[in-house]
């Protein structure tokens, strides 16, 4: 044996992956996400919405499925542009109705809300879930799974 081989440690690194059970995040599925939240938000503390954007972003989204189909491309565009700008026009009048000392309560929730609704595809430090924020994307490099959300 090496003198200096005794002095050397073997470090393992474990790099497997706890996948977190969420639904794939696409932008249109997490405005529409932002938008039921903040309605919850807005009954349970008795703020009266100007609207609540229920049917509407239900019908964005739907319309947001399928945007690499070349019929339907635009629409499926459009309609993720509109649940991002309902999405922001929903936060805002909720910070400006509701009470200071209840504002504080839901900061976290709004920047996280703030943070998904302006994050783009090259974003760093993106929110991939809103229930559990600290999610990461990992790249696997497999052909049948390309990506996995969780934690390592």
């Amino acid at each position: 044996m090496h003198p200096e081989a005794k002095n050397e440690k073997e470090v393992q690194i474990d790099t497997t992956v706890q996948e977190k059970n969420i639904t794939f995040p696409t932008d249109a599925k997490l405005a529409k996400k932002v938008i039921d939240n903040c309605t919850k938000i807005a009954e349970k503390e008795g703020v009266k919405q100007r609207q609540t954007y229920k049917r509407v972003a239900k019908q964005h989204l739907r319309d947001a499925y399928f945007g690499h189909h070349p019929k339907r491309k635009k629409k499926a565009i459009m309609a993720r542009k509109k649940l991002r700008t309902i999405g922001k026009r929903v936060v805002r009048e909720l910070e400006r109705k509701l009470p200071e000392e209840i504002l504080k309560q839901y900061e976290t929730e709004f920047s996280n809300y703030k943070k998904v609704l302006t994050q783009e595809r090259n974003s760093k430090e993106k929110i991939y879930s809103l229930h559990e924020p600290q999610t990461a994307c990992i790249a696997k490099g497999k052909a049948h799974k390309a990506y996995e959300f969780g934690t390592k």
